[in-house]
């Protein structure tokens, strides 16, 4: 339990292929998702809730299998190298709220296809499509600032 009265998920064991984050695990809002919580983990699905706030550095990073992430809405910042080489990742469903995406998020994960950031996105940090070979389209909003080392975007 953090200091708010909030719970975090720090670390992740199991073999389940299908990770469903709980909002409120024995009666405390799951309001973050810790430095490298879920880290190599073999889940080929994760669903975040919109209780979730923060997800932390490295927290699926180097996950072999992980195919789809679907966050629900609320999660305000993805921190850096969150899914850095996860080559399976094909779909990420990203939420209302989000605000801000730091460096190297989605960084060799080569299997994505494409993204669509929601209009509350007003930042992304470099390097965050780098290697990313797969890569079609990315939408992003008009009020968005975008790091010049963000190799995704044309101008």
């Amino acid at each position: 339990m953090r200091s708010d009265g909030t719970a975090e998920i720090t670390g992740y064991n199991g073999s389940s292929a299908s990770i469903v984050i709980p909002e409120k695990p024995g009666g405390k809002t799951v309001a973050r998702i810790s430095n490298p919580a879920f880290y190599k983990c073999k889940a080929k699905t994760v669903s975040i809730p919109k209780t979730v706030k923060y997800v932390g550095t490295d927290s699926f990073r180097d996950s072999p299998n992980l195919s789809t992430v679907s966050f629900e809405g609320g999660t305000e910042r993805i921190g850096s190298d969150a899914f850095y080489g996860c080559k399976s990742l094909k779909s990420v469903k990203l939420g209302s709220g989000l605000k801000t995406i730091e460096p190297y998020v989605f960084y060799g994960c080569s299997a994505l296809t494409g993204l669509v950031f929601p209009d509350s996105v007003t930042g992304i940090g470099g390097y965050c499509f780098e290697n990313c070979s797969a890569l079609e389209a990315v939408t992003l909003p008009s009020g968005i600032s975008v790091r010049e080392s963000c190799s995704c975007v044309r101008r």
